[in-house]
């Protein structure tokens, strides 16, 4: 069964240091590596990965498996901020989220969870929505969306938008030559 894990590219990774407690990133590394992994992507929903990606990617530890550094375009990373997108490519970031914990859609179901498990945060998210009461996009996006046309090594992800929002945002990244999508 291990040779199928040969290769893989897992782009989805949440680990620790994080605001929710998550198991070790050198110890399921440890074992992805052992697997023969070729990558992984690390995702967090409240600080960039990409210093811990590279730090990791440089460290003479024995792995192997490629570590991907992201940017989740939520509050805590200062949400649809082109500047904070410049820096993380700068930093070597692979992929780029649209909101998640601080997308308006996923705010909402929260209130119908009782536990997200966001560690100990005392800050309520300020729901995050990438279209205009009219429907149409928030300005905030098209600069984000121009940048990530310029750049067609970095991924994009669409977070925890909703369906009305995916309806509205991904025709549009796609007439602007959006390519690579996760």
């Amino acid at each position: 069964m291990r040779e199928l894990l040969n290769g893989l590219v897992d782009m989805h990774i949440h680990g620790s240091p994080a605001v929710a407690p998550r198991m070790e990133t050198w110890e399921f590394l440890r074992e992805m590596d052992e697997a023969g992994y070729r990558g992984i992507g690390l995702k967090e929903h409240f600080i960039p990965t990409t210093g811990l990606a590279s730090l990791i990617n440089r460290s003479p530890c024995g792995i192997h498996t490629e570590v991907a550094g992201s940017l989740v375009l939520n509050n805590a990373c200062g949400g649809l901020n082109l500047t904070v997108v410049d820096a993380a490519w700068a930093m070597g970031a692979k992929v780029i989220y649209l909101p998640t914990v601080s997308a308006k859609n996923h705010c909402d179901y929260l209130k119908t969870v009782s536990n997200f498990g966001g560690g100990s945060l005392t800050i309520p998210e300020k729901p995050i929505r990438i279209l205009k009461e009219d429907g149409s996009l928030t300005d905030a996006v098209y600069p984000i969306v121009d940048y990530l046309k310029d750049r067609p090594e970095l991924v994009l992800s669409m977070g925890h938008l909703s369906a009305e929002e995916i309806d509205v945002f991904l025709p549009f990244a796609l007439s602007q030559g959006i390519k690579k999508w996760l």
